[in-house]
């Protein structure tokens, strides 16, 4: 079942095989498991460290497992075969950076008001919001 995820952890272990397997946690609290090492390294951990949702196929097993691989396509005669190209990464609705910097801003402009009250304020609104974008910048 393809399902837009947010992955919270990825870990790395090793079955009682001597596989590796990777236990995933996602936004919800639910568990998963992913078995495709490039899969993980370069989408559902970029994922998790980028705080995004991407879109994956979910399959749940006989033993009630839950395990997470790329998402599906179909081929030209109508069957399923597994995507060659990355899954679909896309923005999540439920973030909003913009509003995560002008808060920064804000604070910034508050702090220095409680210092010395609105009129001892030595800086603008407009020095806050260079801050916050100095510090983003700074920390890419």
């Amino acid at each position: 079942m393809n399902k837009a995820i947010k992955v919270r952890t990825v870990e790395s272990k090793l079955s009682q095989k001597g596989n590796m397997y990777y236990p995933i946690t996602l936004e919800d609290g639910s568990k998963a498991s992913a078995f495709d090492k490039d899969f993980v390294e370069n989408v559902l951990t970029k994922a998790m460290n980028e705080g995004i949702l991407i879109e994956v196929d979910l399959e749940t097993n006989e033993q009630g497992y839950t395990n997470i691989r790329p998402k599906k396509a179909k081929n030209g005669d109508g069957g399923t075969m597994y995507s060659q190209a990355k899954p679909t990464i896309k923005a999540s609705s439920g973030f909003n950076q913009t509003a995560m910097y002008v808060s920064y801003a804000k604070d910034i402009f508050v702090a220095g008001m409680g210092i010395g009250g609105q009129e001892k304020c030595t800086f603008t609104m407009k020095e806050c919001i260079d801050l916050v974008k100095q510090a983003k910048e700074g920390l890419q």
